[in-house]
């Protein structure tokens, strides 16, 4: 099976049998990435923390943490035949290190020249920080919550707003505070940021994961939801139209909810909206029937957000049936 070639004791086994059976052609016993751990490890912190001349290079960090991500979902599961650790456990820190680095990039894009790919680095460390937190590979409170503190900062910063009439769309625009002409690839930082409270909300409320961890997780995600709920679901219904565009459903889109003009949009954030559309809609009408049942005197204006998503779900759901 897949899962055999990046465990240790199942590597070690199958090429015990293939020297058993003399071999077998065209398969190399050196090929298994099972004993390829340490290098990949070393090569993924390398990538995600180089530099050049003092200078950050944000496009290798990102693939740097893209292979981070790839080895932390193959290799979590499995343990150390020697004394049962899980065998990441030893390069934790190193990996920590590096997914902290790429969780900084906001703050290191305000020193860098546009286009420097910084928004794609905070982007891989959103991708890379979840894939340790669905893997439960952060024990310890102090560790998670320093991580995840860049991140989360998005709930305070975030307001409510009603689904807009046509004078009013502005208010759910994605936006930044920062002075830069790379305005087509900074609005993925918040992005991130939402798509990340939405994929670790959902998971918390799937319990995916041990109690002590959805208790750990719990203690950092924000209390005060409702101002997310809004911009989550305008961005779900933004990345559903432009799945559906993509895929030749819907005619040519010139503006959305979270955006005045296409061209506006940088590749990498229309990418992070198609690919996240689902996650942020099922997030959308969690914390909406939460709020609903909060607020039962304002429900009039959450309720017309949550009309705007169902359709969402049943063609999500139309288009996973067809797809069996």
């Amino acid at each position: 099976s897949t899962g055999s070639i990046f465990d240790l004791r199942a590597a070690r086994k199958i090429c015990s049998d293939m020297m058993r059976n003399g071999g077998s052609p065209g398969v190399g016993l050196h090929a298994l990435p099972a004993f390829f751990l340490e290098p990949f490890v070393n090569i993924a912190c390398s990538a995600s923390t180089a530099t050049s001349n003092n200078s950050e290079l944000p496009s290798v960090q990102a693939a740097g943490l893209r292979l981070m991500t790839s080895v932390t979902n193959a290799f979590a599961a499995h343990v150390d035949p020697e004394d049962g650790s899980r065998v990441l456990s030893q390069y934790l820190s190193q990996i920590i290190s590096s997914v902290r680095h790429g969780l900084n990039a906001e703050s290191l894009a305000t020193e860098s020249t546009t286009g420097s790919s910084f928004h794609l680095l905070f982007s891989s460390g959103c991708d890379a920080l979840y894939a340790l937190l669905a893997r439960e590979l952060i024990a310890d409170p102090v560790v998670m919550r320093r991580l995840v503190q860049p991140v989360l900062s998005l709930a305070a910063d975030s307001l409510y707003v009603s689904y807009p009439e046509d004078h009013e769309r502005d208010s759910l625009l994605l936006k930044t505070t920062h002075v830069t002409g790379d305005s087509r690839t900074f609005p993925l930082f918040d992005l991130s940021k939402l798509c990340f409270i939405a994929k670790v909300t959902v998971l918390v409320e799937q319990k995916r994961i041990q109690h002590t961890t959805i208790e750990m997780i719990n203690n950092e995600l924000p209390k005060t939801t409702r101002g997310l709920v809004s911009h989550s679901a305008a961005a779900s219904i933004d990345g559903f139209f432009l799945d559906n565009h993509a895929h030749g459903e819907r005619e040519t889109i010139t503006a959305g909810l979270t955006y005045k003009n296409r061209s506006d949009l940088d590749e990498s954030v229309i990418r992070e909206l198609r690919e996240n559309w689902p996650i942020l809609c099922v997030y959308s009408m969690l914390m909406l029937i939460e709020s609903i049942k909060a607020e039962r005197d304002e429900c009039k204006g959450l309720s017309k957000w949550m009309t705007s998503l169902v359709p969402l779900i049943f063609n999500g759901f139309r288009s996973s049936l067809a797809s069996q």
